[in-house]
């Protein structure tokens, strides 16, 4: 088993952060989600239909997640 103790809870910083987005299915989009917390929140995004998210590192690497 394991506990956490969770000292300040997640806040997203809503100014910072990507409101809904529909794109076309094969088309690019940016994502932006800035949160703050302690320990620090760990963002996840999901498509709603479970389908794959194909996302781009900084040297243009690519992944499915």
């Amino acid at each position: 088993s394991a506990f956490l103790e969770v000292v300040i809870p997640p806040d997203i910083i809503s100014e910072e952060t990507s409101g809904d987005l529909m794109v076309p299915e094969g088309s690019s989009a940016k994502l932006t989600c800035k949160a703050r917390g302690y320990p620090k929140p760990e963002i996840t995004w999901r498509r709603e239909d479970r389908g794959g998210i194909i996302t781009r590192d900084a040297n243009g690497g690519t992944k499915t997640r």
